[in-house]
């Protein structure tokens, strides 16, 4: 809660979720908190759950510190889920640098970036700040159709999970 007002990011699922956490950081210059939610949710007909982290990223910093901060918080956590991961949000990577420290952050936890065609509510600076990563998925089908309610354009991406064979020991 901000000044009254219910803050920060949401998600949606049919299943509800088998755990929640949430962290939040508050915005060096203007105090907004910015926020990170993260659900496991179940896989049927596997043993293994998808790990959801949905990201606001801090915005309004002289430097990349705080920035950084708030991603290498997320990924001490994601870090410890070796199964299916998405990680989306607006990351706020507007400048060279912000990116820089968002794609550590991905490569660190092997995601691969959804490439979609963006539109120019969700490009700041000429790059777009709203992404989703994955790991253990193959993506099917994605959109991301132009809105009037926000000044992002929501993403929707529908995904399947990687098959993995048990690999047959030959005597």
């Amino acid at each position: 809660v901000y000044k009254g007002d219910k803050t920060g990011v949401m998600m949606g699922a049919k299943p509800p979720p088998l755990d929640s956490f949430g962290l939040r950081h508050i915005e060096p210059w203007i105090r907004v908190p910015k926020t990170i939610l993260i659900n496991s949710y179940p896989l049927s007909g596997t043993s293994s759950t998808l790990l959801v982290a949905n990201i606001h990223g801090i915005n309004f910093t002289l430097g990349t510190d705080s920035y950084k901060k708030q991603l290498e918080e997320m990924q001490q956590i994601l870090s410890k889920h070796s199964g299916p991961l998405l990680v989306v949000g607006d990351f706020n990577n507007w400048s060279q640098e912000r990116t820089k420290v968002m794609n550590a952050m991905a490569d660190e936890l092997s995601l691969i970036r959804l490439e979609y065609e963006s539109s120019s509510s969700s490009i700041r600076f000429g790059g777009n700040v709203d992404h989703i990563f994955y790991r253990g998925l193959v993506p099917l089908s994605h959109a991301s159709p132009q809105v009037l309610s926000s000044d992002h354009n929501p993403i929707s991406a529908q995904f399947r999970v990687v098959e993995t064979k048990t690999a047959e020991l030959v005597q």
